[in-house]
């Protein structure tokens, strides 16, 4: 994150657990874009809702939503 800074896309999927929360914070502080899976298609909802609850998430998303909005980010 400190390294790449707004370049930066970071995608949390499907999980049981918080672990992947401070990285997704790091990469807000730099600038990069926090994507998550949305929690209701998410095969274990828990790591993206709280995910929600706990970062500043730039966008929402299904998993088959994700490449065509990474895609369309004028920056890469």
């Amino acid at each position: 994150a400190e390294v790449y800074k707004d370049h930066l896309v970071c995608i949390l999927l499907s999980g049981s657990n918080i672990d992947g929360i401070e990285g997704l914070k790091s990469v807000k502080y730099f600038g990069g874009k926090v994507i998550i899976q949305n929690p209701e298609t998410a095969a274990m909802p828990y790591m993206p809702a709280q995910a929600e609850l706990n970062v500043e998430v730039d966008k929402i998303l299904s998993v088959n939503e994700m490449a065509d909005y990474i895609n369309g980010l004028s920056k890469f």
